[in-house]
């Protein structure tokens, strides 16, 4: 489930990144960055507050203007308009056992465990952002299901073999998975000593 969030959210980040440059972006900050990816345009503008009109103005444009339904918000507004047959679809590619059993019990668990996973997404932003600085354009050559999964297990594996190990099983080519490594490490020694 959370491989699915991660990714939903990186593609947002990307969007946002090409929508406004990537120095224009990463200069938003990564708590601010998730609540333009959590926002519609039209309310762009409410969950901002104050911040939105401190941006310049081609951004606040930008921002507004913007078009295509993103993932995060897209999915967060099936949830809350209570749309749970599209969420299930959009998350049940995989046929997520767990998403499955929770489906099963009542709809108060069911919502409860969406909120609980669109509550990570600040944490994926933070982590792709923290990545994306650490290793440098490197990372935009990685696939995102790929970074999804670095994503979620960067600091929560208990070695770096663990975590190399689940990637190994995705990435057959050996001078990716070798560039993948060394970014990994590199993520890996300046990010995880932090947390």
């Amino acid at each position: 489930m959370f491989q699915k969030l991660a990714e939903w959210v990186i593609n947002d980040f990307k969007f946002f990144e090409k929508l406004l440059g990537r120095d224009e972006w990463m200069a938003l900050g990564h708590k601010t960055e998730t609540k333009i990816i959590e926002s519609g345009p039209e309310d762009v503008d409410r969950v901002l507050g104050d911040e939105f009109n401190k941006l310049p103005d081609d951004v606040q444009r930008k921002l507004k203007e913007r078009t295509g339904l993103l993932q995060v918000f897209g999915q967060k507004q099936a949830l809350t308009e209570g749309r749970h047959a599209d969420l299930m679809q959009a998350l049940t590619e995989g046929r997520h056992t767990e998403l499955l059993q929770v489906s099963n019990q009542n709809e108060k668990k069911f919502v409860g465990f969406f909120v609980k996973l669109f509550l990570k997404v600040d944490f994926v932003v933070e982590m792709y952002a923290s990545i994306l600085k650490t290793v440098g354009e490197n990372w935009d050559e990685v696939p995102t299901f790929i970074q999804g999964i670095i994503i979620g297990k960067l600091c929560n594996e208990d070695t770096l073999d663990g975590l190399m190990q689940r990637i190994r099983e995705s990435v057959k080519d050996e001078d990716a998975l070798d560039a993948i490594k060394e970014m990994v490490e590199q993520a890996w020694n300046v990010i995880c000593p932090a947390r």
